[in-house]
């Protein structure tokens, strides 16, 4: 049974390997504000990962885009496939609302989930 929110910590991707194994599968939607990367997890659950560097803006900018993006991510779980591993990375951007960000993690992983089944 899925759980009703992403919210507590084994929503998270932690660790470089984590990392290392989402970007290794080299599936992802550009959108050119943020690029989100996707792998299959082989669990039941979705989880999380953000990869936010300084191009982005100060450190102020850079944790408001990591809230934005965990508050779209938790808001929009239940509508998110299940088994993936999705690592958001971001370019320097003006800030979108909130259901921007929204959209564009639904609509996306939607697309990347079916990407990485067909594999």
């Amino acid at each position: 049974m899925r759980p009703s929110s992403g919210a507590d910590r084994s929503s998270r991707i932690g660790g470089a390997k984590q990392y290392q194994r989402v970007f290794a599968r080299r599936v992802r939607a550009d959108l050119g504000f943020i690029s989100i990367h996707a792998a299959l997890n082989g669990g039941d659950r979705t989880r999380l990962g953000l990869s936010i560097g300084r191009q982005v803006g100060s450190a102020v900018v850079r944790n408001r885009l990591k809230r934005l993006l965990r508050e779209a991510f938790h808001l929009r779980y239940h509508q998110l496939p299940c088994g993936l591993d999705l690592v958001i990375s971001a370019r320097a951007h003006n800030m979108r609302p909130l259901l921007e960000y929204q959209k564009a993690l639904v609509e996306e992983s939607g697309r990347l989930e079916v990407h990485l089944r067909r594999r």
